[in-house]
């Protein structure tokens, strides 16, 4: 393994952040209420729950909560087109049902559609400006578009709405991140941290902004209880192998690469830094 310092550390948390995750586990998706696990083309794991929601609409046809929950399932095994009809249904019975809207409009953002879907999200915060999952779903869309002003003030009105919200606190420190405001962002994660059990994505952020302020030695805490839940995360590896190398704890960070190496000999985080 050869060392290179490419670039400073205190800027390598940025290409951190633009190289997406690669493990065994989960990535970070954009929050949705209805989609905690997706699974494709599934639909018999949900069969009891469309019998008994079939047989309650045919008893009340004019239910719009109903037809939110039926499309809810239909988003949980992907099937994004059903799940719309079904929440345009809703909305068609109850043109104020602010859920079923903001339903629709994360159903619109896993197709792609990100008009329509933004579309949504802002008719639901003019029915409902409480409605904290409204804004932090919109300020997702704004930071990913590099519309930071607009998601900052998103992420805000969320947490506003919602203290509680540990996605919120999350995005809103990646958002600090990429502003730049390292310390901002530690604060964030902090308390996303201590809001969601392990919560190994706001952990993992958090060891960036430490190494980017060289607080190397909370950085290798952090990514060591990553690597503790996800040992197949090749980006935390390969954070925590670079933090080694400011450390002059060569060993261990041969270690690491060699255990990234191992996973995935074709790596392409160790061909990007040429390692």
């Amino acid at each position: 393994v050869k060392f290179y310092n490419i670039i400073e550390l205190k800027d390598l948390y940025i290409i951190f952040l633009l190289i997406p995750f690669v493990s065994s586990c989960t990535s970070n998706k954009l929050i949705t209420e209805f989609s905690s696990n997706i699974i494709p083309n599934n639909i018999n794991l949900y069969e009891d729950n469309f019998k008994s929601i079939n047989i309650a609409i045919v008893k009340e046809p004019l239910n719009p909560k109903l037809y939110n929950l039926r499309g809810i399932e239909y988003a949980k095994i992907g099937f994004f087109d059903e799940s719309i009809q079904d929440f345009q249904k809703a909305i068609k019975l109850d043109p104020s049902y602010y859920q079923a809207i903001y339903n629709e409009g994360q159903s619109y953002l896993n197709i792609g559609n990100t008009k329509k879907a933004i579309d949504n999200f802002n008719k639901c915060i003019e029915i409902a400006p409480n409605y904290s999952k409204a804004y932090l779903s919109r300020g997702i869309y704004y930071k990913k578009n590099q519309y930071y002003e607009m998601a900052l003030n998103d992420f805000n009105d969320s947490i506003k709405y919602d203290k509680n919200s540990s996605d919120a606190y999350h995005h809103r420190g990646s958002l600090y991140q990429l502003l730049k405001k390292q310390n901002n962002a530690v604060q964030d994660f902090d308390k996303s941290i201590s809001l969601k059990r392990n919560n190994y994505v706001s952990l993992y952020s958090r060891a960036l902004s430490y190494i980017a302020i060289r607080r190397y030695n909370s950085a290798i805490d952090d990514l060591n209880q990553v690597l503790f839940s996800e040992p197949n995360f090749l980006n935390a590896l390969f954070a925590r192998a670079k933090t080694y190398e400011y450390l002059e704890k060569y060993s261990l960070a041969i270690k690491d690469y060699e255990e990234i190496i191992r996973i995935d000999k074709n790596s392409y985080i160790l061909k990007i830094f040429q390692i």
